[in-house]
């Protein structure tokens, strides 16, 4: 069973994000995305994770994915530098399928972690209960 966490930015009006699925703990996703932000920059990354890609099976921005055997059935792509993406086909994601990490609010999903995108560093939620609830503020440097 995978670590499940949101990675979210402020798009328009409203905090959010896309799911992923794999290795969501700070020292996962939490250290790839701060990572793909250092090297990419804040929109480019924010572009690509969010905008580009509906969902993720996992985020790694060290290798080069690739997919194993029971991946390559067109529900899932290889984004170099940035891990394994979901697809539209069978429904395995969408482009309206937008996750909310709200601070102090209610989660409306099954995540455990929520990561949320500033231009100058992230915020660390972790699900505690039914709650979202703020775990700390820490630049991209310090996470990467």
């Amino acid at each position: 069973m995978g670590t499940r966490s949101i990675v979210a930015a402020e798009i328009g009006d409203k905090t959010e994000g896309r799911y992923v699925h794999w290795d969501g703990y700070p020292e996962g996703v939490g250290r790839a995305v701060a990572r793909i932000v250092l090297r990419d920059g804040y929109e480019r990354a924010v572009k690509t994770l969010m905008l580009d890609h509906y969902g993720w099976s996992a985020v790694n921005a060290e290798s080069e994915p690739e997919l194993s055997l029971g991946y390559t059935d067109g529900r899932f792509a290889a984004v170099p530098g940035y891990g394994v993406a979901y697809t539209t086909v069978a429904d395995q994601s969408s482009e309206d399928e937008w996750h909310e990490v709200v601070p102090e609010g209610k989660v409306t999903g099954d995540a455990e972690y929520g990561y949320v995108l500033r231009p100058d560093g992230m915020e660390i939620y972790q699900v505690r209960g039914t709650w979202w609830v703020l775990d700390r503020k820490a630049s991209y440097e310090e996470m990467a």
